[in-house]
């Protein structure tokens, strides 16, 4: 991808005058190359620190990486000039929802739900500004949810789907949001709204719900439309995934969280989002006992090395936390491990790391050590 953005440069360049390097930039943030688009930055708002477009674009490659103090820092930068600018309002939006879904992970539903309404205020803004815009109203239907204001915000993903008829993710949005309300039922009116004259555009749609529900709604409830889809659907890898998830995680009342370590193991990088799926249905306070039962004593801690603080986080004053699904072997060793959700990728190798360090007192089944599954949870707090 990023040879094909130095092509295009070049391109660009031969055909007419030289592309800035702003424009290089803002090519490589589309791209997904964010580290990228702020090296090439530097230099620049390094000499022209007023230079707003410049600073709006750092910002953005900040936001992707979901590092809010470097985004806030640019943002800074850009505020005197473009404080007014749809642009503006829509990046700090995605900050504070960044910084919503931190705050909820860490435990504080009061602070989340203020920095939602922070994120609702600056959609709102920009609307005002520019309004009709998809990106901008899935922005707000995600705010207002962000924000507590579920009702509104099932109005919003409706004005957002007007706008979109035939985008798959607003569906799943408000099924997201929809299951969050235990309301469930409703998709079929959701789905009923849905376009009918392309079949490959419907089917993605009810992909789209459907994987908003596995996982998350009883098995009794998304079968239909899981048959629906499995019989109907053409392609390789939409079937794994619908494997996946019915053999792992929708089947059975009860994780077989050791099965989704398996297929972890074998898949690291989870392609198919069963990780996350998995810690939906399942909150990280749940632990081994849902896959072996009350006859089992569960692991006991003995002894860890504490995770560093990342460099970068600590200077950044960013704070995180990280959860995990590892095996506990039956002598008290940290087996296989991985991710399942991250407030920032920074924090993962710590954490990981502190966690291969841990020595436990071993799982037991009438005396016997035993291997299970253990949901863990590293905090990285400033003190």
């Amino acid at each position: 991808m990023i040879w094909a953005i130095a092509v295009l440069i070049t391109w660009l360049g031969a055909a007419g005058p030289p592309i800035d390097p702003v424009s290089q930039a803002q090519l490589l943030v589309q791209s997904g190359d964010y580290p990228g688009a702020l090296k090439l930055l530097a230099p620049l708002l390094a000499t022209d620190p007023k230079n707003v477009q410049g600073q709006l674009t750092a910002a953005a490659a900040c936001i992707a990486m979901k590092n809010d103090y470097c985004g806030e820092e640019h943002l800074k930068a850009a505020k005197k000039s473009a404080s007014e600018s749809s642009e503006y309002q829509q990046l700090t939006c995605r900050l504070n929802l960044i910084r919503a879904e931190d705050a909820l992970t860490q435990g504080d539903q009061e602070k989340s739900l203020a920095y939602g309404q922070k994120a609702a205020d600056a959609i709102s803004s920009a609307l005002s500004k520019t309004p009709g815009q998809p990106k901008l109203l899935a922005l707000r239907a995600i705010s207002l949810r962000a924000s507590g204001r579920s009702h509104e915000a099932l109005k919003a993903y409706e004005t957002w789907r007007v706008t979109e008829p035939r985008n798959p993710d607003v569906y799943g949005a408000t099924t997201a949001l929809l299951v969050d309300l235990k309301r469930w039922n409703d998709t079929a009116a959701l789905l009923a709204s849905a376009p009918t004259d392309d079949e490959s555009v419907r089917l993605a749609i009810d992909i789209a719900v459907l994987r908003n529900g596995l996982g998350r709604v009883p098995w009794t409830s998304t079968q239909p439309l899981f048959d629906s889809v499995r019989a109907r659907n053409a392609d390789p890898q939409v079937e794994r995934m619908l494997e996946i998830y019915q053999t792992v995680l929708v089947s059975t009342e009860r994780p077989k969280s050791l099965k989704v370590l398996d297929y972890l193991d074998a898949n690291p990088g989870d392609a198919r989002g069963l990780g996350a799926a998995f810690l939906a249905r399942y909150p990280e306070e749940w632990n081994a006992r849902g896959d072996i039962g009350d006859d089992v004593a569960l692991p006991t801690l003995v002894s860890e090395r504490p995770p560093t603080y990342p460099k970068l986080a600590r200077g950044a004053r960013i704070e995180g936390s990280v959860i995990l699904l590892a095996r506990i072997r039956e002598d008290g060793s940290v087996g296989s491990l991985h991710v399942l959700k991250s407030t920032s990728a920074m924090f993962n190798q710590s954490a990981a790391d502190s966690v291969r360090s841990r020595r436990y007192r071993p799982a037991t089944r009438a005396g016997r050590p035993i291997e299970v599954p253990l949901v863990i949870r590293v905090d990285f707090r400033l003190r």
